[in-house]
């Protein structure tokens, strides 16, 4: 990418089907992980984007 390129993602992120309920729908909150972004420069300095845990709402009229 050139100096003044952007990229833009959207992902969406659902809880594995397997995963017992009860951690699942723990206070209608579940912790999705973390958001890690590893890039270069093009001087080969490293750069890192690292978020706290991300969480989503589980509403109960709306289960996977």
């Amino acid at each position: 990418m050139g100096p003044s390129e952007v990229r833009q993602y959207l992902y969406c992120l659902c809880p594995h089907p397997d995963e017992p309920s009860d951690v699942r729908e723990m206070k209608n909150v579940t912790v999705i992980g973390k958001l890690d972004i590893v890039w270069r420069s093009n001087m080969a300095e490293r750069g890192r984007l690292q978020t706290s845990p991300l969480q989503r709402m589980v509403s109960n009229t709306h289960r996977a």
